[in-house]
């Protein structure tokens, strides 16, 4: 990036110093990186052969990018909490990110997402202290000079409710209905969520049944025609709720088993071919010892 151009680089802070090799650059970055390409196969790839494209997919934020103007429902305008109130006070496990557009996102089960600064060589970090402590100055200055300039709206907000992002990316991508990140990799995890907070309601739903019993029982709430009225539907939406929410989730496991099968056979597809080609490959060496 061009540190001359201050629309591109804002600070005056060389954190990283001045070299004339340009070696110097790539060696205080990793051997290689992960990324996915556009049909969404993680592949692996030599930093060296393209830093650009490294420090693209680096600090690229993804989807999130899409999703800026919808941010205000998954969290709060603030700065970001220590992570100590993470850890001690909110209970959460800390999970380590390779991607920018995971980092201060927070799971309902308790894990916070973060994303920590590229080490170099020998597992030293790219920044000394020194160099992280005048970065993080000039970056507060500049925050309250020009925030509106210079922080990025996804940085305006702190820790973001994955579920919640879900949501919003559910929304957006209609009728897919692709959620933002999958947090699971099994049906019985699709069951287990769901089925929870189908329990969770049904277990309300019997505390309210039980209470329009009582009043019904009773001589002034006998009579009344509103109470017997309201005592209906919601006895009629307490026997189909239940059964309509179970049906959802039966239909959004078959919704995945649908999307996911032309990935399975296609890859038992190639498993069948490697497993022909190796079955005939020990047919050839039986032969040839054979006729040896």
């Amino acid at each position: 990036m061009d540190a001359s151009n201050p629309r591109l680089w804002p600070l005056v802070t060389e954190v990283l110093g001045k070299e004339d090799n340009d070696d110097s650059t790539t060696d205080l970055l990793p051997a290689s990186y992960h990324h996915h390409d556009a049909a969404g196969k993680r592949l692996v790839n030599n930093l060296a052969d393209n830093t650009l494209a490294f420090l693209q997919t680096e600090l690229s934020l993804g989807r999130l990018a899409d999703m800026l103007e919808w941010l205000w429902y998954a969290g709060a305008p603030r700065p970001a909490m220590p992570l100590h109130s993470h850890v001690a006070i909110l209970g959460r496990q800390l999970a380590v990110a390779d991607r920018m557009d995971l980092h201060l996102l927070w799971t309902n089960r308790g894990t916070l997402f973060a994303k920590p600064i590229p080490h170099g060589g020998g597992g030293e970090p790219i920044l000394s202290w020194t160099a992280w402590k005048t970065l993080a100055r000039e970056l507060l200055r500049l925050r309250e000079e020009q925030q509106h300039r210079i922080i990025h709206p996804r940085f305006r907000r702190a820790e973001l409710r994955l579920s919640r992002l879900n949501t919003i990316h559910r929304l957006a991508t209609l009728p897919r209905a692709d959620p933002y990140l999958l947090a699971r990799h099994h049906y019985g995890g699709l069951f287990r969520d769901n089925l929870a907070g189908i329990a969770t309601a049904a277990v309300f739903i019997a505390l309210v049944l039980t209470a329009m019993q009582v009043g019904l029982a009773t001589d002034r709430l006998a009579g009344d025609a509103a109470f017997q009225r309201a005592s209906y539907g919601f006895a009629v939406f307490a026997m189909l709720g239940p059964m309509c929410a179970f049906g959802l989730v039966v239909v959004r496991a078959l919704v995945h088993v649908m999307k996911d099968l032309p990935r399975l056979v296609s890859g038992r597809r190639r498993r069948e071919k490697k497993g022909g080609r190796r079955r005939r490959r020990q047919v050839v060496y039986r032969y040839r010892y054979r006729q040896c």
